[in-house]
């Protein structure tokens, strides 16, 4: 067994998500995702609007899982992709307690955002598609 060395939680990086994603509620019991800041982040010159997540493990996975985006505009969907949110292929046993994910999910230019979404993210089973934490939704109130 070997242990990879790299700055798993580097400063930078979270004093960005700091300054740039709200504090969020805190998730659902039930599952090893716990997440901390998300925001939409605007288009600018760097091109299209991304959805900002900061998150980590409160356990290891008990297997590598797909994360489902989904934001809505009140009750119509806008959009809704499937994403690998961490590195499950060479995730190692024990990297989830000095570990935190910084995702930033591109939004389609052609998607017209509503201007107070409601987010959903999900996580289903990579090998048998059964869910493996339970949905977190974040109110346009949190946003």
């Amino acid at each position: 067994w070997t242990r990879r060395v790299f700055e798993v939680q580097p400063r930078p990086v979270y004093n960005w998500a700091e300054s740039h994603l709200r504090m969020l509620p805190a998730s659902p019991q039930g599952g090893p995702v716990v997440y901390e800041r998300a925001g939409i982040l605007p288009r600018n010159e760097l091109g299209s609007a991304r959805l900002g997540v900061l998150w980590r493990f409160d356990a290891d996975p008990t297997e590598p899982f797909i994360t489902e985006i989904a934001i809505f505009d009140g009750p119509r969907e806008v959009l809704r992709e499937r994403h690998v949110a961490y590195p499950a292929s060479w995730w190692q046993r024990g990297d989830w307690s000095q570990t935190r994910m910084l995702n930033l999910f591109e939004i389609p230019e052609n998607v017209r955002l509503p201007a107070q979404p409601t987010i959903e993210l999900s996580h289903s089973s990579i090998l048998t598609g059964r869910s493996v934490s339970p949905t977190f939704r974040i109110e346009s109130s949190n946003q």
